[in-house]
């Protein structure tokens, strides 16, 4: 019997986020927010993090860069899901 694997959009992304790798999100007010990917490790629990920066742009507004921040693999894959070919 052949078994298919189920693989949510969340774990297909979570697979590519790596250090160097960067991912966008474009708000409603059409500021892009762009972040690359600084380390992926595990938190004292075990939960996978990504350390990050981020970069804000908006029209004709130069480019403010924040960081490093983080979050749990989970949640960046959530915020950050589209990826931006390097």
């Amino acid at each position: 019997m052949l078994v298919k694997s189920r693989v949510s959009s969340r774990e297909r992304r979570a697979d590519l986020v790596k250090v160097g790798a960067m991912f966008r999100r474009i708000h409603d007010d059409h500021l892009v927010e762009t972040a690359r990917v600084l380390s992926v490790s595990d938190g004292p629990l075990g939960i996978p993090h990504v350390r990050f920066s981020v970069f804000f742009e908006r029209g004709r507004f130069p480019v403010f860069e924040d960081g490093p921040r983080i979050l749990s693999l989970s949640s960046f894959t959530e915020f950050y899901h589209d990826p931006v070919e390097n």
